[in-house]
């Protein structure tokens, strides 16, 4: 199979940071750094180009209210932001001992 470089723009939040999801109704995808707070990086794809033409951009979000739950030590694979389309939120699951924040966005 091939592959296809991107082209963005903006400031890629860089390595060690927890996978991207999708979020089909915003049509963009969404990444909680590790250490972000409740900064939450987005990429946007380019619109009606099909994603494989075009610019995507990186930026980012910041979520209101109190604090999102640090990641819990000694579990990182247990950390990570989901969808959960039942809901239509997202979902930072910090670690086995962290209540799971469900997030508007």
């Amino acid at each position: 199979g091939n592959w296809t470089a991107l082209t963005t723009s903006g400031s890629s939040p860089g390595g060690g940071q927890n996978t991207w999801i999708y979020h089909p109704r915003k049509g963009v995808f969404y990444q909680k750094g590790t250490s972000t707070g409740n900064t939450l990086n987005v990429l946007t794809p380019p619109s009606n180009t099909g994603g494989l033409t075009g610019t995507w951009t990186y930026s980012t979000v910041t979520i209101a209210g109190s604090g999102l739950p640090s990641r819990t030590l000694g579990q990182e694979h247990y950390t990570c932001l989901q969808y959960a389309p039942a809901i239509d939120r997202l979902a930072w699951i910090a670690g086995t001992t962290q209540q799971v924040a469900l997030i508007k966005v």
